[in-house]
């Protein structure tokens, strides 16, 4: 094997095992997303687009803290699996029947909902002992974070915030 091919292959499988992504700060999840919705995850089914894998899950939306879409909504994730072929991508979110979550979603260029910023934009709803309502997520670790500007590695210790300051937080974002 020559080694530009041999350089090639190993590009190719770095590229398959891990996702940069611009590290994102919650405001600028907020201002980015087209919709934010409360949502319970109904099922996901692989689909195969262009040679890549995407789940497309089925969302109950139980309150839309901005844009307006319907009261179910269909979400797609890269990979998953369809055809018989399976992909991973590092970075995607896990979305999982049965859980309620916060999304921060943005509509392609094809009319699809995805979460922005791939796992950063997708928050599992939780109460604490208390009673009171929080999103989390847990840290990324699968995935390499780089400031936007200086595409310096950011770490990433995962995110915890109450629902109420989220939408207050949304709030100050639609003035």
């Amino acid at each position: 094997m020559n080694t530009r091919r041999w350089f090639l292959s190993i590009l190719t499988l770095a590229s398959l095992s891990a996702t940069t992504l611009e590290r994102l700060s919650m405001d600028q999840i907020i201002s980015k997303s087209t919709y934010i919705v409360r949502a319970s995850v109904i099922g996901g089914a692989g689909m195969l687009s262009n040679r890549s894998i995407y789940t497309k899950y089925s969302l109950q939306v139980s309150e839309t803290l901005k844009g307006s879409p319907a009261t179910s909504i269909d979400v797609l994730v890269p990979g998953g699996t369809a055809s018989g072929m399976s992909q991973s991508i590092a970075g995607a979110p896990k979305l999982t029947a049965g859980t309620e979550m916060v999304l921060f979603l943005w509509k392609s260029p094809k009319g699809h909902l995805m979460v922005i910023g791939m796992q950063q934009g997708a928050f599992a709803l939780q109460k604490d002992a208390a009673g009171k309502q929080f999103i989390m997520r847990s840290a990324i670790t699968d995935s390499a974070l780089l400031d936007g500007a200086t595409l310096i590695p950011q770490s990433d210790n995962g995110f915890r915030m109450s629902l109420l300051e989220l939408r207050q937080k949304i709030g100050v974002a639609k003035d």
